[in-house]
């Protein structure tokens, strides 16, 4: 899952599904329905929260309950960070 306010083309021509608002963070958050999204790997762009408060209290809430995230400040970042998850998984998978 991406949080982002202003997705570059590019990226949202690659994950059109996977894209979504800081807005819908901060609403499943409240309502409590986010916890069912735990399994999800979140990609959180830095940019979209410009309260710093804001954006420690949504790391905070991660950290504390156990959610998978990377937050990252550009595109490309966002994309390594992305090879780097699926690598890693791909990896953890033929160990088992």
């Amino acid at each position: 899952m991406i949080i982002t306010e202003q997705p570059d083309p590019r990226i949202k021509e690659m994950f059109r599904k996977s894209i979504f608002s800081k807005k819908f963070l901060l609403k499943e958050k409240q309502s409590g329905n986010i916890i069912k999204l735990k399994n999800k790997t979140w990609f959180i762009d830095r940019q979209a929260f410009t309260n710093t408060q804001e954006w420690l209290q949504i790391r905070n809430y991660f950290l504390e309950n156990g959610f998978y995230f990377e937050e990252y400040s550009d595109y490309i970042e966002l994309l390594k960070q992305y090879i780097q998850t699926i690598d890693r998984d791909t990896t953890e998978e033929y160990a088992i």
